[in-house]
């Protein structure tokens, strides 16, 4: 997914019953800076929905927000992979969760990350 000005992938629910998940696995995000946009973003819109990334050997670089869960119900779950060299945030909680499974590399944002990361033990 290269050059995209919205970045990569979304899981995107709109209901309070929607489910919406994805997963994504041996790719590269390479976007454009500038339109806000995000690697990989889980975006639960309203109460009781869920939204879930699950992403194994992905690379995520020069987009604004690398990797993002917003509001309650949104995750992410990474492993193996590299997340650099973003505009704004390598990653951003905003009421979601975002686990980490120890064996990433997450660095170089031009800000200060948002949130915490949950790590998450290899199994």
């Amino acid at each position: 997914m290269t050059e995209n000005a919205t970045g990569g992938a979304i899981a995107k629910t709109v209901t309070a019953s929607g489910i919406a998940q994805i997963t994504v696995t041996d790719s590269v995000v390479l976007g454009r800076q500038g339109g806000l946009s995000i690697g990989l973003d889980a975006f639960a819109s309203m109460a009781g929905g869920v939204a879930k990334v699950f992403a194994n050997r992905v690379s995520i670089s020069n987009v604004d927000y690398g990797i993002l869960a917003s509001l309650s119900g949104s995750s992410v779950e990474i492993g193996d992979s590299m997340i650099v060299r973003n505009g704004i945030n390598t990653y951003a909680v905003s009421g979601g969760v975002i686990r980490s499974l120890g064996n990433n590399h997450i660095s170089d944002g031009t800000s200060a990350d948002v949130g915490t990361l949950t790590p998450e033990p290899l199994r």
